[in-house]
């Protein structure tokens, strides 16, 4: 019966509307649920959760054992030790004579010396070819070493001269360069001119005037 018209029905009310229905209160208004979200809550992201620590463990990550961390082996080791090895097989050598003799020169200034040496080895007495004879001599302060190889006769002859104006000469030696199949036994040498074996620990070296 009334023509329609754009005007509200009635001005709008600015009261609040009635009380609420329901009492406040701290109770949740529903359980949580323990199922896991269809969606992770936060995008993926490149980043460590969190950053990485400098400070050692305070315990070991493992217990200690008594067991050793490996088998041991019968393999011998790959780098060879410095100390050489005993020669069981070979054949003593050693100094079977010994001579010398000393001429004077130069009008009584320099004195001349001839040291003949024999060098034979023990089981056969034969006379050595190739090894090396060394000898040192002082005088004063001065040490002087001299050698000479064998020859097949097994001698070697050491010559040297020295001025007597710096007085005696204390003849000694360093020992003797077997061949091969060889080794030098000084305890074996001949007496020279003591009770013990020329060059041996008891008689290492010997003084002319």
């Amino acid at each position: 019966t009334d023509e329609p018209t754009n005007e509200p029905s009635s001005l709008p009310s600015t009261e609040p509307t009635l009380e609420p229905t329901d009492e406040p209160t701290n109770e949740p208004s529903s359980s949580p649920s323990t199922e896991p979200t269809l969606e992770p809550t936060d995008e993926p992201t490149n980043e460590p959760s969190s950053l990485p620590s400098t400070e050692p463990t305070l315990e070991p990550t493992d217990e200690p054992t008594n067991e050793p961390s490996s088998e041991p082996t019968n393999e011998p080791t790959l780098i060879p030790t410095d100390e050489p090895t005993a020669n069981v097989s070979a054949t003593a050598i050693f100094i079977q004579k010994m001579t010398m003799s000393k001429k004077v020169q130069s009008k009584g200034k320099k004195h001349k010396f001839t040291f003949t040496l024999t060098i034979k080895d023990k089981k056969n007495k034969k006379k050595i070819k190739g090894a090396n004879v060394k000898l040192e001599y002082k005088q004063g302060i001065k040490t002087t070493p001299v050698s000479k190889v064998t020859t097949i006769s097994g001698k070697a002859k050491i010559i040297f001269s020295v001025k007597t104006k710096n007085g005696s000469v204390t003849l000694s030696s360093s020992g003797i360069d077997a061949p091969v199949g060889y080794a030098y036994d000084k305890d074996l040498n001949d007496k020279y001119s003591d009770d013990c074996p020329a060059f041996s620990e008891n008689c290492a070296s010997y003084v002319f005037d």
